[in-house]
């Protein structure tokens, strides 16, 4: 698709290209094969065993 429309081989040419690079789709996506929920709270569990909240907090302790 990307070799197609670098040589302008739609018409008309889109404006933008989006491709999905996550394994299975990213959440919630066109792609995905949980539901949205699902996906959801997996995301809030992976997220809750983080060490950190937010990047700034790991930011600190890198310097």
């Amino acid at each position: 698709m990307l070799k197609n429309v670098s040589r302008n081989k739609f018409d008309p040419a889109p404006l933008i290209c989006e491709g999905m690079a996550c394994p299975f789709g990213c959440i919630g996506g066109p792609g995905s094969l949980s539901s949205l929920n699902r996906a959801k709270n997996a995301s809030k569990k992976y997220a809750s065993k983080a060490p950190f909240q937010f990047p700034s907090d790991h930011v600190a302790d890198l310097e």
